[in-house]
């Protein structure tokens, strides 16, 4: 009978521990869910201050001898916490819309070594290997820095690691910089995890840069040498006038000989749309030509009377 208070308090702090962890558990989750908000209005803010630092650079255009990736959201798992790690295999660049930059000579840097794994540092993902890869526990922010001459570029990428698809990044800014100074941003994606290929060590699709006049191959993971990584959205106004022009020339051509064959009943050459005006041309171009030379020489274009 003694021995049945000692039972119950025994029993009592079995059941306040569990309760316990359980209340630490959640107070730890909610942490985490604070740390990366906050994460993503640095992001915000740093974005922000760059664009008004320097409202008229660009993204596009001269080399960048530093680029900077802040990842601001992570897959994460259904139901879970948001995740803290990020791990990426590789970053690739590409130049005049086909041609792969070589990477080996950059150098990766992030913000705190104590959030590495050993042998999954920031040099990883340069090395031109999918099968390594970085890891930074705390969604650390990449930067990386061209020794030689700075790359031009119009595109990039990454590549998945080998496990764990919940740290892959689907949310990013890619900034560039001439000088660690002024960052201009060159890649701004939110909630792009239909951009971001579940697949292990797999590449995304080429990610244009902002301004870049080609853009992304439309396929995760393929190889910047495809001939269809070419994007018609990156045609210019002179581009867009061809289009149009011999468009136009051809329904207009089609479309008169159909109706001169149908209802007027013309056949072979006849059926050309205002075939009288085409014949006429030749003449009319060479009337005006020799009017343009005889003005350009200064010579009258009218008897004397």
């Amino acid at each position: 009978m003694l021995l049945a208070p000692v039972i119950a308090v025994a029993d009592e702090g079995a059941t306040i521990i569990p309760a316990r962890e359980a209340e630490l558990t959640k107070r730890v989750g909610e942490l985490e869910k604070e740390l990366m908000a906050a994460r993503v209005a640095a992001a915000t803010v740093l974005k922000a201050n760059a664009t008004a630092s320097r409202p008229k650079l660009r993204g596009f255009g001269g080399g960048h001898k530093m680029l900077r990736l802040t990842p601001t959201k992570l897959r994460g798992k259904m139901g879970s916490a948001p995740e803290t790690m990020v791990q990426l295999a590789e970053i690739e660049l590409r130049r005049q819309c086909s041609e792969k930059i070589d990477m080996q000579s950059a150098q990766p840097q992030a913000a705190s070594p104590a959030s590495w794994n050993p042998g999954e540092t920031p040099d990883k993902v340069v090395d031109g290997q999918y099968s390594t890869k970085w890891l930074d526990s705390n969604t650390g922010v990449l930067t990386i820095t061209f020794g030689g001459a700075a790359p031009v570029a119009d595109a990039w990428r990454f590549a998945t690691a080998d496990d764990s698809p919940e740290r892959d990044p689907v949310s990013w800014i890619l900034e560039g910089s001439a000088d660690g100074v002024f960052w201009a941003t060159l890649d701004h994606c939110d909630n792009c995890d239909s951009k971001v290929p579940t697949d292990r060590q797999k590449a995304t699709e080429w990610l244009p840069y902002v301004d870049a006049k080609c853009g992304g191959g439309g396929g995760g993971g393929k190889s910047a040498d495809d001939a269809d990584d070419l994007d018609i959205t990156g045609c210019g106004g002179g581009c867009a006038f061809l289009i149009i022009f011999f468009c136009g020339g051809f329904t207009y051509f089609v479309a008169g000989a159909l109706i001169n064959y149908k209802k007027y009943e013309k056949r072979g050459v006849e059926a050309v749309p205002h075939l009288a005006f085409w014949k006429d041309l030749p003449f009319l171009v060479k009337d005006g030509v020799v009017f343009t030379v005889q003005k350009a020489r200064g010579r009258g274009t009218y008897a004397t009377v």
